[in-house]
């Protein structure tokens, strides 16, 4: 178990709420594993299951689930340090090379930006899709929800690390902790040259909430935007998801005190709202577009109504009910005539 050394005290005075968390969950051996991990592996876990569950009902199987997860999550991780990493040089670099490479491989302390997770996510997916010959978009409108949910539940292992955290607040739930007073004493000149005065004795917006409330928000909604328009608006749950992604973290991103900066400029904020105001017209665009003929979700069970096995199952292409369908394909012609790059 933990020694004790990493225990911190968070408290939100407002609500009357004070927490004393060891940021190390538990040990294997003289190995800590910290809390931050374990929100960001159980969230990966946790969709992958979900993933794993729903997929026959999209026209997935269950290897090309498993497939793009193996190759995204690495990546993901990849991307997400490689942002910041790029972004965050000056303070990441040290006086030789190998102490350098160590600190850019040390991620147990944080140090992972989303937009970097996302793009190396979808380069992997959109590569295995690339090689198994699926459609990227038809994947990724699948697995939006689960990312936007695993972001929510991630953003606790800011929490426990006091990070994440944004500028002085008024309000009942703001928060502070013996990090986040460590943290803006020492950028007190740093933030006064980029034109932020904070009072590291104040309370601080609890930005990891807001972004996790989010995040797990449009997870919801997406989910049952998936199920009304996937077999339809191909791309559709996609562009959704980095528009309303977009607008969240663009207003958050401005209420945060630990944004990457190229100049004076929050590289995340102005990436957000590129997403926002490209993906939302995209959305649109794909919303006013003729229904595209992709399989699922809307399915007969031709031969054992009871059975799980997607041979069984019969998928009716891209209409509200099945008096509607003028053809009923099986499962093996759409993977061989529409689960293709066009």
């Amino acid at each position: 178990m933990s020694s004790g050394l990493f225990l911190g005290t968070i408290s939100f005075p407002g609500l009357g709420w004070t927490f004393e968390i060891d940021r190390v969950a538990f040990s294997i051996g003289r190995f800590d594993i910290y809390w931050y991990a374990v929100f960001i592996v159980g969230a990966m876990i946790l969709s992958a299951i979900l993933g794993l569950n729903q997929c026959k009902k999209y026209g997935i199987s269950s290897d090309d689930v498993i497939d793009n997860v193996l190759f995204a999550i690495p990546s993901a991780v990849v991307g997400a340090r490689l942002y910041y990493v790029i972004f965050e040089w000056e303070s990441i670099k040290r006086a030789t090379l190998t102490e350098t490479i160590d600190s850019v491989l040390n991620i147990r302390d944080g140090g992972l930006a989303i937009y970097g997770g996302l793009i190396g996510a979808a380069l992997a997916v959109f590569f295995v899709a690339r090689h198994k010959k699926l459609k990227f978009l038809h994947l990724f409108d699948f697995a939006v929800p689960y990312i936007a949910i695993s972001q929510g539940i991630g953003r606790w292992g800011n929490f426990v690390n006091q990070e994440a955290f944004g500028v002085n607040t008024t309000l009942p739930w703001g928060m502070t902790g013996d990090e986040i007073v460590r943290t803006l004493t020492y950028k007190q000149a740093e933030l006064a040259e980029l034109g932020m005065t904070v009072d590291p004795n104040g309370l601080v917006h609890p930005t990891f909430f807001y972004e996790s409330v989010c995040n797990i928000a449009i997870g919801i909604f997406l989910f049952v935007m998936r199920d009304k328009f996937m077999s339809k608006k191909e791309g559709y749950n996609t562009f959704m998801y980095l528009s309303l992604y977009g607008l969240c973290r663009a207003f958050i991103e401005g209420l945060r005190t630990d944004s990457l900066y190229i100049g004076p400029i929050r590289v995340s904020q102005l990436l957000a709202l590129v997403c926002f105001v490209a993906c939302g017209t995209l959305a649109i665009m794909y919303l006013k577009k003729p229904a595209s003929a992709v399989y699922g979700p809307h399915m007969l069970v031709a031969k054992d109504e009871t059975s799980e096995d997607v041979e069984n199952v019969e998928y009716v292409d891209a209409v509200d009910t099945v008096e509607d369908a003028e053809t009923v394909k099986t499962e093996t012609e759409v993977i061989q005539e529409e689960n293709k790059e066009e």
